[in-house]
């Protein structure tokens, strides 16, 4: 298993040669080790993971008993019966990985599906754009031309002129449609607040959290995240929200796990971008949309 041949070996000393180093990269000397005290100590030692070293460099992990032998009573050395547990050891980890990965998707889903819950009872979500006007026309036109792109879109209009609706149908009609439309509307929370609802927190007895919590842009994945009302995002958070987009990555609040991210944006405001860019309240950026 390991690849020496007793000519490697006789006369030298084992632990330098298979033995001598953790697997995280730290010496490992040769009094520390189970082995060694075995035969000098006259110990029985049961160790579950470690790793030997073979010789083309590699590690293997291993599990093993190291047990003192004697000659007529007189400590001789150890014998060392040792078992290769790096496939085990993967499959723990895959399965691992595969079970924490589940459980994430348990804990979105079941936002996601509170979201949708409660985005079915508000008014929004009930009504389709209805007219046969010009400009309801021109609408539909421009909706048709954009929706089964991946560009982001803004929509500008005042208070009232179903800015809501337009988003629900680009996404509708996109390829998007079979997930989530998430939507925050910035307006509705205060500045400190927006934070956590873009990108969600995790469990922290010190803030008080006692789970953890997506936010609009994990639940969005695969699918449309509506921002109404972006010019009462701050500046840093708009900054912070291009950053995540563009590295296709979101963390929580409180964690160091970065979520894949795979979201497109359609945000709204009542003013022309160039109006609320110039204000100051608006990052550049949005002017491409």
């Amino acid at each position: 298993m390991l690849g020496w041949t007793a000519a490697d070996l006789l006369g030298r000393d084992i632990h330098s040669m298979i033995h001598h180093h953790h697997l995280d990269g730290r010496s490992y000397p040769e009094h520390d080790c189970p082995i060694y005290r075995s035969f000098r100590f006259e110990q029985v030692h049961r160790i579950e993971d470690e790793v030997f070293w073979r010789k083309d460099g590699k590690p293997i992990r291993v599990e093993y008993v190291s047990t003192p032998i004697y000659d007529q009573k007189v400590l001789a050395g150890a014998v060392v019966i040792f078992r290769d547990i790096t496939e085990r050891y993967e499959n723990e980890r895959r399965l691992r990985e595969a079970l924490a990965e589940v459980a994430a998707l348990r804990d979105r889903l079941e936002q996601e599906n509170a979201y949708l819950q409660e985005t079915i009872t508000s008014e929004r979500a009930h009504h389709e754009i209805i007219g046969a006007s010009d400009a309801v026309r021109q609408i539909l036109t421009r909706i048709a031309l954009v929706a089964p792109t991946e560009a982001p879109v803004t929509i500008t209009g005042e208070p009232g002129s179903g800015k809501s609706l337009v988003a629900t149908a680009i996404h509708t009609a996109s390829r998007r449609s079979r997930r989530a439309l998430i939507h925050l509307k910035c307006s509705a929370h205060a500045a400190e607040a927006l934070e956590i609802e873009l990108f969600g927190h995790i469990r922290s007895h010190a803030q008080g959290t006692q789970r953890d919590r997506p936010g609009k842009l994990e639940l969005a994945h695969g699918g449309t995240l509506f921002l109404e009302d972006l010019a009462e995002l701050p500046l840093d958070l708009q900054g912070r929200l291009l950053a995540a987009l563009q590295a296709g990555e979101v963390v929580r609040l409180g964690d160091t796990r970065a979520r894949p991210l795979d979201v497109r944006v359609v945000v709204a405001m009542p003013r022309p971008v160039e109006a609320e860019v110039a204000a100051g309240r608006c990052a550049p950026i949005w002017r491409c949309s």
